[in-house]
């Protein structure tokens, strides 16, 4: 666990691009009753404001002002949550006309000054509809929503289910004044402040340090959490009619004493089983066996299982259960582990040759150890190196398929 306060202003220099970032990090509530507050929340500030309450005309001043971009969004660090909102900015030996102060100053407006009036956030039931909209195209979606359904059958705590989609309940409750008292509790504290670029950004580093002298620094502890599913006794079986013109299979494989070491293995062995340079899973069940449509591998390391998902003929079902626990037995075989693993550890090297050039590499790794909950790029490409195939193939029989879901579609696909 680290313990950070929000009182200092943290400075990265950097003379490589040509873009200076300001960032600012509000900690806020993280339980389950607020998940549709934070989820309309953002869409209510960067968008508009209370001098200028349409979106275009927020655009035309953003680009007046040489803001390059905004955003904001819901970052989760361990088990704390945070409001990220982002300023991207030229610097000023490329834009002699940019003025740091108008730019530092129409950002904090708009984080501070929004388009409200007395009943609350004037644009709310717009961007309610907004995220009705988003939520239904999920729900349209044969696979994503199969897959939502699926992380219910697994939950055990809450913990997979966090979001609005099995919360909509909340959306349609959601009183305008709840979101702007909310939003006022987060936004009286001090946020923590990361600048990356040039000198140019001891103009805003001031800036920002006088307009966030009266506000009260918070004190906040980060700690990893995972919530590791329990493994049954026994495979549970659900079959569900769909209007669907394909069937869907999904499959979930847990950890037997999962391990907060084993994660790095369960993320391996999706890439060696569903990546561009190991596509075992296609390999057997669709361009071998002639089963599937299509199949797709994910980690859910966190939580201590493995899932995967195909589209299949309805009268499959069973070959292709079948067929996927006969993969995992023909992966027990060194020679198979050993070429997968020297194929990922040097597409992982190159891969973080590209990553190093990204223009915030440098900051968002500092980010990432000041918060101190997870690794690095850097840090997870080494353990990455240090995997041997003999630590996969001892992993493999502790593996257990723990559920099959199958969402039985009225006629197969053309």
């Amino acid at each position: 666990m680290k313990t950070r306060s929000t009182k200092k202003i943290h400075f990265i220099k950097n003379e490589k691009n040509n873009t200076n970032l300001i960032e600012l990090w509000f900690p806020i509530d993280s339980r389950d009753e607020n998940i549709a507050i934070r989820a309309i929340l953002p869409r209510l500030l960067l968008y508009t404001s209370e001098k200028y309450p349409v979106e275009y005309l927020i655009e035309r001043e953003y680009m007046r002002n040489y803001m390059l971009k905004t955003s904001s969004g819901l970052e989760k660090v361990g088990d704390q949550l945070l409001y990220s909102f982002r300023l991207v900015i030229p610097q000023k030996k490329n834009i002699n006309d940019f003025h740091m102060k108008k730019a530092i100053q129409f950002f904090l407006n708009t984080i501070y000054h929004p388009n409200i009036d007395t009943n609350g956030f004037v644009k709310f039931e717009e961007e309610r509809n907004y995220v009705r909209k988003r939520i239904e195209q999920i729900r349209k979606s044969k696979f994503d929503s199969t897959v939502e359904e699926v992380l219910e059958i697994l939950d055990e705590d809450g913990s997979l289910i966090n979001s609005l989609y099995h919360h909509q309940d909340q959306l349609e409750t959601l009183k305008n004044k709840d979101v702007y008292h909310y939003y006022q509790k987060m936004v009286n504290t001090r946020p923590f402040i990361f600048l990356y670029g040039n000198e140019e950004l001891l103009e805003a580093f001031h800036l920002l340090e006088e307009f966030y002298k009266e506000f009260t620094p918070t004190h906040i502890s980060f700690k990893k959490v995972n919530h590791f599913l329990t493994l049954h006794p026994s495979v549970k079986t659900i079959e569900k009619e769909k209007p669907y013109r394909e069937s869907i299979l999904c499959m979930a494989y847990k950890v037997r004493n999962m391990k907060e070491e084993d994660r790095i293995l369960l993320r391996l062995l999706i890439h060696i089983l569903d990546s561009n340079v190991s596509r075992i899973l296609n390999e057997k069940l669709r361009n071998q066996e002639k089963l599937v449509y299509w199949a797709t591998a994910s980690s859910y390391s966190k939580y201590g299982f493995l899932g995967i998902g195909c589209g299949i003929y309805k009268d499959n079902l069973q070959v292709t259960i079948n067929k996927t626990e006969e993969m995992f037995q023909e992966l027990n075989n060194y020679e198979t582990i050993s070429k997968a693993l020297s194929l990922l550890k040097e597409r992982d090297e190159c891969e973080l040759l590209r990553i190093k050039d990204d223009a915030y590499y440098e900051y968002d790794q500092y980010v990432i150890k000041y918060f101190g909950v997870k690794e690095t790029h850097a840090e997870l490409t080494k353990r990455f190196q240090q995997i041997t195939p003999e630590q996969v193939i001892a992993f493999l029989p502790r593996l257990k398929l723990d559920l099959i879901y199958f969402a039985k579609g009225v006629k197969d696909a053309d």
